[in-house]
């Protein structure tokens, strides 16, 4: 009888044994738990702050202390995604594109699901001039969202870029109806269709950008610049001649759209009086200030072929040259090519 009351007391001793044991390793695991957790909070906290203090720096004008306070910044983050989403766009915006680059690929690939961090990634790539790892990033955010305006964006540059006119149309097309408030892919768009011969077609888009209306005033009048090139090839030169007069007020001019404008001027049988006075000094001293574009080769194809008409004496239908263009044109200082 003896023995078995022992047994049960010596039970019932190590059960609470037990009890208290694991009331001691919760205790423990919870404070440890929660030093973890303070200790994660204090380096976001501090990532946090040097980030900002990086970017404070970088404004005023102290880059090599926005470095080292970068490199601080790397040392102590802490593993968690938006911490470390945050200090690559600190990375970014300091000029250190390819170290953010690298935190958002290693992102990506930790987290294939997040949306943010391909579509993200594949703006930032595409900026850096890495296009064939913008469109990988890029297609990894269209699975995940067809409709996804910055990689749909993405894909189409690329597209272009490559002269896959139908693709990037196509693509063009679905960014315009996913997000129609992105004004530059309309007008790159027209640029495609130019590029593929099909004029037409731009001045539809950019006609149909010119009614937005909330252009600034610098994009009106880039728009109204490139319609009327758009007009010219299609030998509208009534309408070409209008709206490259409606840019001429914002758009700086070189001398070879100066010269545009006045010979579109003249094969709408215009007057040149009605064209203001200041582009013409400006124009004398401005060299093209754009780099070859679809646009450029436009214009320069379209002042051979003004010149061709007038001197042939072959008028395109809706145009009319007044009986002195060739020889105002030879007296004109801005109708030669530079």
């Amino acid at each position: 009888m003896r023995a078995s009351h022992f047994i049960v007391a010596r039970c019932r001793c190590a059960a609470r044994c037990v009890r208290w044991g694991l009331v001691l390793l919760v205790g423990l695991t919870l404070f440890g738990c929660s030093t973890i957790r303070r200790q994660c909070a204090e380096r976001r906290a501090t990532c946090d702050s040097l980030c900002q203090q990086a970017r404070n720096a970088k404004k005023d004008g102290y880059p090599d202390q926005a470095d080292l306070l970068l490199n601080e910044a790397v040392r102590q983050r802490p593993d968690d995604l938006e911490t470390r989403r945050l200090l690559a766009e600190s990375l970014w915006d300091c000029g250190r594109s390819q170290d953010a680059i690298t935190i958002y690929e290693e992102l990506a690939k930790l987290h294939a699901k997040d949306l943010r961090l391909h579509q993200r990634l594949a703006t930032m790539s595409w900026t850096a001039g890495q296009h064939a790892d913008a469109f990988r990033s890029a297609e990894s955010a269209l699975r995940l969202d067809p409709a996804c305006a910055d990689a749909l964006l993405v894909k189409a540059r690329f597209e272009a870029s490559r002269r896959e006119f139908e693709a990037a149309t196509s693509t063009y097309i679905r960014l315009s109806r996913a997000a129609p408030d992105r004004i530059e892919a309309r007008i790159e768009l027209a640029e495609v269709h130019v590029e593929r011969g099909y004029s037409n077609q731009a001045c539809t888009v950019l006609r149909e950008v010119l009614a937005e209306p909330l252009l600034t005033c610098e994009h009106r009048a880039d728009v109204e610049w490139k319609l009327g090139l758009a007009y010219a090839s299609e030998d509208r030169w009534k309408e070409a001649s209008q709206h490259l007069a409606n840019s001429i007020e914002v758009r700086p001019m070189s001398s070879m759209d100066w010269q545009m404008l006045v010979t579109a001027k003249r094969l709408s049988g215009g007057d040149l009086s009605e064209l203001p006075a200041k582009p013409l000094t400006v124009a004398a001293n401005l060299s093209d200030p754009t780099p070859s574009s679809a646009w450029s080769i436009l214009r320069d194809r379209m002042l051979v072929r003004g010149q061709i008409l007038a001197g042939s004496g072959t008028l395109p239908q809706d145009s009319v040259i007044r009986a002195d263009f060739q020889r105002s044109a030879q007296l004109d200082p801005h109708s030669s090519t530079q």
